[in-house]
């Protein structure tokens, strides 16, 4: 279920803030954790019988930190030129591709 929707499953994550996307319809159904569920990053599913599923996205904390929810990812190191990939924060994961820093 995309996070600008309310059906089937009406829910109360409807402020951009809690996501680090700009707008819910640029969250879409992706996984997110925008009540920083403990289990990690979730999303709704379209079958009404269940709620929802968590993601299976590792944490990669050696090269990122917990972003504002209205910010891009910053790093508490540096990330290894030509690293491509993705790396999870509480937000969500974050792709990197090909940085070249």
């Amino acid at each position: 279920q995309r996070w600008d929707s309310q059906t089937p499953h009406s829910h109360p994550y409807v402020d951009p803030a809690l996501f680090p996307d700009r707008t819910l319809g640029e969250a879409s159904n992706y996984c997110r954790n925008p009540n920083n569920d403990q289990n990690g990053p979730w999303c709704y599913t379209i079958d009404s019988l269940l709620i929802k599923e968590y993601c299976d996205i590792p944490f990669c904390d050696k090269y990122a930190t917990s972003p504002s929810p209205s910010t891009t990812p910053s790093y508490s190191t540096p990330v290894p030129t030509g690293t491509t990939g993705s790396i999870q924060t509480k937000y969500g994961p974050y792709y990197i591709e090909s940085l070249n820093l």
